[in-house]
């Protein structure tokens, strides 16, 4: 072999050979530098399972890249089939070389042992296990670098088994009590193997020695090892303990982790350092604040430090200055090898985050804020901060330390690790372990002993970490599978499909009703579903439960509470304000103060605290769809267009920018662009698209609407849905003159009381009221709308708007009965109730008031003056913060016939203009913003007046058109029994 070259390798000496393969010292010729080659002995070509141990050796250690781990840079076959993979060639010896060459001193031990160990943590981290540490397998270079050979037994955590007979494969002296009786090897193991080699390097024996296997596996199951320190006195008590605790045969005592086992030994490394580690982040915290001087004066400013901070308290009894220590809590690596416990990956951090942001003397920076950093940093989506990751985000957010960790499942058994790391040195200050049975003990017992882990590694004072009481059950929920759903109930929320965020937040309050967080959510995602009801249930249980919920759930849920049950929004307002106080970088408290000062109406306020977030965050483009919806209420919608279509930039894969964008074109007077983006929106997620049926409405394509509605009906998962889709199909029926279908379907509804949102229950009345009104049954009609108004006005914060809306109602009602001087009073209570209305509601009261007063005046005979209200009042715009069905239709008085100028041109004898009134009224090419539905009853007008004009072929046209739109009414409604005639009439002339 010597000599010869294998594809661009050549062969030049032999290095070594083992129970896997020879090894070859090779010049790649290409890259001009040498490597190691190994081989797999011929006679292994005849035995597939060991060429796919030897694969699976190669891609096992070809993942870690790490510099105390001999690097593998490719696996081939030669020509004759022989497996060899090719690593870098080091010059040096192995530590069994050096073991027999001289006697190690301390700190050498010490130091090579470190390098093993941390060389190890990058494999455990990846799930990988050595299996086989031994001197042999230990390499150090002639740089003192070390590295760890020879994965040739190691095995990904996700890695079926090969072989039956390699589970006490390695040398037998370094093998794990569990090994040795037949088990697979963990990352326990290498613990044992590595106190194994610092046993045999410290004392220069072996702890357990025969002349046999089977003596070996003996001693190793059943004895104890000589004591370090009688066999070299000069060893450390506290070093023999850390090998004595790598060497317990009871897996449970043993270390349960490298990490744990390598902040021991860097801890003994150095005494004096202890106090350096335990102090450092705690001293930088406080040394970020101080002015940088000269090397002279940094000296003195320290020794004066250290005398202020830890001399004076002790002579004089004074506490230290307490400034926070800013830590972060990163991704936690699913080491189960089951995808089912991602989830775990996003919750333990959370949980950790949330527990830990108790301790005062702790600025824990939150999830949303690192994920905030990390789209800033990288402009892309990853969901999992790993370490490295989390070190260079630190640097921008001046973060002291980072918290990472793992954990794995073996049985009913959970094992979760942390470390707390120094996020300017890097160095392990914590590593902490604990095992437990059942998912449930992560928040019955995991997540507290963690914290207070990570507590005590950040280097707080004895007295501090006394004063910390951290018990997760207080500020969050009792229950890992509730915890679950929150989240992701959460990932729904920030997507805005609301559907499946209140699945998951209901399940959530469910399974632990006290769960004040996922019940603050409830109400959130109720409030954009505009379930006013259950919105103000779960607000009013959040705030019930509050005391089990973190500082700032506590101020969403007070501000939250005093807005929607109180009615108070400036106490809302100043909440949330105070709040900010506290904590300044919140984007999302920034956000809902924007949302709760449009309520407001204080527009400018809140494009103000919406244009404070891109500073927070430049990618999260969600807050373009509220500063856009924001110009949009202030009437600017080529600005409001500008920054929904930046909104659909950031998220073009999510369905609710598409929404958002097609609220625009539709108050726009876009409709047809608003259509495509519904429908986009639909497409991509069957939960939006309810504008769709109402939409066609407006275009009088009652087919596309009718399926349309249809879809949506269909596709509607939760039961307020679903009835809110009812509802819309009993408007569009009552519309097109099916009134009998109509009011039963009405019926269904308000029979399921139980199950449907009040909100629904009060608009079948609201629909009862226009049917009783168009029948002339105006006693009925008031009845309902009455029911309708006091629902209102009762459950809405717009008190006043909804007071005037009811005298609206009586006002119509009476002018029905002829009461016309009820009439005047009701318009008096009407005037009253605006004083108290903003400008954009006190306008729409004005047009629906108008309107009335138009056919008040009508009544009256005052024709003049009627037409003067009428032609001077201005059509009205939508400006919700969605568009819906609901609005779209009951902020226009839609059901009211608003033909009144026409009424009042025909009563003066100008035919000729109360045909013009009609044809605006069903025109669609002089579309506005707040687009009206056109009535089918104006088809059917315009066509009499087209008769009576002599305009046979308009005439009919337009009948045409409005028995089209009634095919489906009642057959005994006069409009239809009158076109009939009329449309027959006019073929047969």
């Amino acid at each position: 072999m010597i000599g010869k070259t294998i594809f661009h390798y050549k062969i030049i000496e032999k290095l070594g050979w083992g129970g896997m393969g020879v090894v070859f010292k090779a010049k790649d010729l290409k890259l001009g530098r040498f490597v190691a080659l190994k081989f797999l002995p011929p006679a292994f070509n005849l035995d597939e399972e060991a060429k796919q141990r030897f694969i699976h050796e190669a891609k096992s250690a070809s993942s870690l890249q790490h510099h105390n781990i001999c690097t593998i840079h490719e696996i081939n076959n030669t020509e004759d089939g022989q497996l060899f993979i090719c690593m870098d060639y080091y010059e040096g010896e192995t530590l069994r070389e050096r073991i027999n060459s001289e006697t190690l001193s301390i700190d050498e031990i010490n130091e090579i042992s470190i390098k093993i160990l941390e060389g190890l943590s990058a494999a455990h981290e990846k799930g990988i296990t050595h299996r086989d540490i031994k001197p042999e397998n230990i390499f150090i270079t002639k740089k003192n670098e070390v590295k760890i050979l020879d994965f040739g037994l190691a095995k990904s955590s996700t890695y079926s088994k090969i072989t039956r007979s390699d589970r006490t494969s390695g040398t037998i002296s370094y093998i794990s009590p569990e090994q040795a009786q037949g088990k697979e090897a963990t990352q326990l193991s290498d613990i044992w193997s590595l106190g194994v080699v610092m046993y045999e390097m410290l004392t220069s024996q072996l702890p357990f020695k025969g002349g046999y296997d089977q003596v070996i596996i003996y001693s190793i199951l059943d004895k104890e090892p000589e004591r370090i320190t009688v066999l070299n006195p000069g060893i450390p008590q506290e070093l023999e303990q850390i090998v004595i605790k790598a060497l317990n045969k009871d897996v449970e005592s043993r270390y349960q982790s490298v990490d744990e086992m390598l902040s021991d030994l860097q801890n003994f490394e150095n005494e004096s350092a202890l106090l350096d580690n335990t102090h450092s982040i705690v001293e930088r915290s406080k040394n970020n604040k101080r002015v940088k001087f000269t090397i002279v004066s940094i000296l003195v400013i320290t020794f004066a430090i250290l005398a202020f901070y830890f001399i004076r308290p002790l002579l004089l009894g004074v506490e230290k200055e307490n400034i926070p220590v800013t830590l972060a809590v990163v991704g936690f690596e699913n080491q189960t090898g089951d995808s089912t416990y991602n989830y775990l990956q996003k919750a333990i951090p959370n949980l950790l985050i949330t527990n830990l942001e108790q301790a005062e003397q702790l600025r824990v920076i939150t999830w949303e804020r690192m994920h905030d950093l990390l789209r800033q940093t990288l402009k892309e989506k990853i969901e999992f901060i790993n370490k490295d990751l989390g070190f260079e985000l630190s640097e921008q957010a001046d973060i002291d330390a980072i918290v990472v960790g793992s954990f794995v499942k073996a049985g009913d058994v959970f094992a979760t690790d942390v470390k707390v790391l120094d996020a300017k040195t890097k160095k392990l200050l914590k590593s902490a372990n604990i095992k437990s049975n059942g998912l449930a003990s992560i928040l019955n017992n995991q997540i507290d002993f963690l914290s207070e882990e990570v507590i005590k590694g950040i280097g707080l004072t004895a007295k501090d970490i006394e004063s910390v009481k951290l018990r997760i059950a207080d500020v969050s929920t009792t229950s890992i599978e509730a915890y679950k759903n929150y989240l992701k109930g959460k990932e729904e929320f920030d997507k805005f499909y609301l559907e499946g965020a209140l699945k998951y937040f209901e399940r959530a309050v469910q399974i632990d009703s006290t769960f004040a967080a996922a019940h603050l959510y409830v109400g959130l995602t109720q409030y954009y579903l505009f379930e006013i009801t259950r919105r103000n249930e779960a607000y009013s249980k959040a705030e019930k439960f509050k005391e089990s919920a973190t500082d700032r759930e506590k101020i969403y849920i007070e501000s939250f509470y005093w807005w929607a049950i109180k009615d108070d929004k400036e106490k809302s307002i100043n909440i949330l304000k105070q709040g900010l106080k506290k904590y300044p970088k919140e984007k999302t408290m920034h956000q809902w103060l924007g949302i709760i000062y449009n309520e407001a109406n204080k527009y400018s306020k809140a494009l103000e605290e919406f244009n404070k977030i891109p500073a927070l965050d430049p990618e999260y483009g969600i807050i373009y769809n509220y500063i856009g919806h924001t110009y949009a209420f202030m009437g600017d919608y080529e600005k409001a267009l500008e920054n929904i279509k930046k909104y659909v930039s950031y998220y073009p894969e999510d369905a609710g920018s598409y929404s958002a964008l097609g609220t625009i074109f539709f108050k726009l007077g876009l409709v047809d662009e608003a259509i495509i983006q519904f429908k986009k929106a639909f497409e991509m997620k069957n939960n939006f698209g309810a504008q769709l049926p109402t939409l066609f409405l407006l275009k009088e394509d009652y087919s596309e609407a009718v399926k349309w509605q249809d879809k949506i009906l269909n596709t509607r998962s939760t039961e307020s849905l679903k009835y809110a889709s009812m509802w819309w199909k009993c408007f569009s029926l009552y519309w097109t003159g099916n009134i009998k279908e109509a009011l039963s379907l009405m019926e269904k509804i308000v029979e399921q009381d139980e199950l449907v949102e009040d909100i629904w229950i009060a608009r079948v009345s609201w629909l009862k009221g226009w049917i009783y009104y168009d029948k002339g049954r105006f006693d009925e009609s008031q009845k309902y709308f009455k029911s309708y108004s006091e629902y209102r006005i009762k459950r809405r914060s717009d008190k006043a708007y909804n007071t005037a809306k009811k005298f609206l109602f009586l006002g119509l009602t009476n002018l029905g009965n002829g009461n016309l001087d009820l009439v005047r009073n009701n318009f008096k209570s009407i005037n009253s109730a605006k004083n108290d209305l903003s400008k954009p509601l006190a306008h729409i009261i004005t047009y629906q008031q108008n309107l009335l007063y138009g056919m008040l005046l009508i009544k009256e005979d005052s024709l003049d003056k009627a037409e003067k209200v009428l032609k001077n009042n201005p059509h009205i715009e939508i400006e919700p913060y969605y568009v819906t069905s609901w609005q779209i239709i009951s902020v226009h008085f839609a059901p009211l016939l608003q033909d009144g100028l026409a009424l009042i041109y025909l009563n003066k004898g100008e035919l000729n203009k109360a045909v013009e009134v009609y044809e605006e009224l069903i025109s669609h090419e002089n579309e506005f913003r707040g687009q009206l539905l056109i009535h089918p009853k104006y088809h059917y007008r315009l066509a009499i007046l087209y008769e009576k004009k002599g305009e046979k072929n308009k005439a009919i046209r337009e009948l045409k058109k409005f028995l089209e739109i009634w095919q489906n009414a009642d057959k005994d409604l006069p409009e239809l029994i009158d076109a009939k005639k009329r449309l027959e009439g006019l073929r047969m002339n």
